[in-house]
């Protein structure tokens, strides 16, 4: 595994990210969001979880999961079945009544965004300057990363970012 070194010496063994399969996971600390992290899905299991840092992740959702948009809302979560909803062709209708139109969100590619605790996956209409960001409420979303970036591993320290040359990071062997 190649060995990059980042601007203020620190060594970290990095793999390429481009085609890895993982789950997007939450971490809450005392109930409240803190952290997304990716755990590499492996052919012997789960793999390793790293804390995502890279804030315009391309992705391919590959599980089950799904789109919900009602008057007031937008989200991505579990498929409906999953949650309990009763679906009646494309809409849904909640535990507590309220009226969803769900769309299979399996297959669609986008973009991961990070805002304060929050991950959204984004998705551009016709052009780079239409965009519609679903608030991802899914726990354990199953995707495969498409864009560039590279899991970094340096002790018990594991993160998910741009790819080492975009860091300015300094190749120095293999491991």
């Amino acid at each position: 595994m190649p060995v990059f070194k980042d601007p203020t010496g620190k060594r970290w063994k990095v793999q390429e990210g481009i085609g890895l399969e993982g789950l997007l996971i939450r971490n809450y600390y005392k109930s409240k969001l803190t952290r997304w992290y990716f755990q590499h899905l492996t052919d012997y299991g789960v793999g390793n979880s790293y804390l995502i840092k890279h804030n315009s992740l391309r992705v391919q959702i590959n599980g089950e999961a799904a789109f919900y948009t009602s008057a007031d809302s937008k989200y991505l979560d579990h498929s409906p079945q999953l949650l309990g909803f009763e679906v009646h062709g494309s809409i849904t209708r909640g535990t507590s009544g309220e009226v969803r139109v769900v769309t299979d969100a399996k297959g669609i590619e986008g973009f991961l965004y990070q805002s304060i605790g929050n991950l959204h996956f984004r998705i551009y209409v016709q052009n780079v300057e239409q965009f519609t960001d679903y608030p991802i409420h899914h726990s354990d979303l199953q995707v495969i990363i498409l864009g560039e970036a590279a899991l970094y591993q340096s002790g018990d320290k594991h993160y998910l970012d741009y790819l080492p040359r975009t860091l300015g990071y300094k190749l120095i062997g293999e491991d």
